[in-house]
């Protein structure tokens, strides 16, 4: 988004928080909402085919998940738990275009 439209995302976001172990987004769900961690961390997890699940990343503040989910209805790729106390920024599909957002957005 160009740096203009960064005031209008933040005061569209809502604050979500999360206890440790709870989980956030699912893989396999088809998601609605765009993630901006606050503070607290956060595992991300793949599982593929009958394996079990595997962690691939771990998310801090400033870090943002679910950016798919503004743009298209397809499942989500991992799993996102809460590893400490979460507190999260979230969008949801519907208000981010009502905000006319998804129309602004420029890829690299």
């Amino acid at each position: 988004l160009p740096k203009d439209q960064h005031p209008l995302l933040a005061a569209a976001c809502k604050q979500q928080d999360f206890k440790p172990g709870e989980v956030v987004i699912k893989q396999g769900d088809v998601g609605q909402e765009f993630f901006v961690i606050k503070s607290g961390e956060a595992s991300v997890t793949v599982k593929a085919g009958g394996d079990k699940p595997m962690k691939v990343a771990t998310l801090k503040c400033g870090d943002y998940f679910g950016e798919n989910a503004l743009l298209r209805d397809e499942p989500r790729t991992a799993t996102i738990s809460a590893d400490s106390p979460l507190v999260t920024f979230k969008i949801t599909r519907d208000k981010f275009q009502e905000l006319g957002l998804n129309n602004k957005l420029q890829f690299a």
